[in-house]
């Protein structure tokens, strides 16, 4: 697509222009959302933080669901990434930044889906005016992807799109049943707490 097309060339030039000089944090940002590791691992530290539990737990599910639906419409639409074909511009460009090699499929971005889920999320949650930055994480994540070469404008869209349409659902119900995921999360903590508690009391008296 020529839009595509565009965006990336667009990108490229920004890369050249600045002679890679911002290639090498934005392969750590890129990599580090590999997998969604780095979103897990946010979800889990506010789930274990008392005021941030409700927040932890609706970003684990929304990542969760979101990465599932990404996986499916991945291995239904069947894109190849932009780098495949070696004939190409998207293949020179992609040398240009490190050959960041990626194996499955392009279409959505799973880095922009679970990102915007992410941003989505803790903006509905962050009733502070500096809540708009949570923003800035899908953008730096879509960014970094057609930086790299390895997602299309439309892949990352798309991505963006997916991450929207889980977030917000996901935050209302949540929301809207927050008293009792609360009470869920508080009697399991206790049992969990009751439990490492007997397993030190037993230690000490064995």
């Amino acid at each position: 697509m020529y839009m595509d097309y565009l965006v990336a060339k667009e990108i490229h030039s920004f890369a050249a222009q600045t002679n890679n000089a911002f290639t090498f944090i934005l392969k750590l940002i890129t990599i580090a959302g590999n997998k969604a590791i780095i979103f897990f691992l946010i979800s889990f530290v506010l789930v274990f933080l008392k005021k941030t539990r409700r927040i932890g737990v609706n970003l684990f599910i929304s990542i969760t669901v979101v990465s599932i639906l990404t996986v499916l419409f991945k291995s239904f639409i069947n894109r190849d990434r932009p780098f495949i074909n070696q004939s190409s511009d998207y293949y020179i460009w992609w040398q240009y930044t490190g050959s960041l090699y990626m194996d499955s499929t392009s279409f959505p971005s799973g880095h922009s889906s679970v990102s915007m889920t992410l941003g989505v999320t803790l903006f509905l949650y962050c009733k502070k005016k500096y809540r708009y930055l949570f923003l800035l994480i899908p953008i730096i994540y879509g960014f970094s992807r057609i930086y790299f070469n390895v997602h299309y404008f439309t892949d990352v869209c798309a991505g963006y799109l997916l991450g929207i349409v889980t977030a917000i659902p996901l935050y209302f119900f949540i929301h809207k049943k927050g008293d009792k995921v609360d009470n869920i999360l508080l009697a399991e903590n206790d049992k969990f707490v009751d439990k490492v508690s007997e397993e030190v009391i037993n230690e000490k008296v064995d």
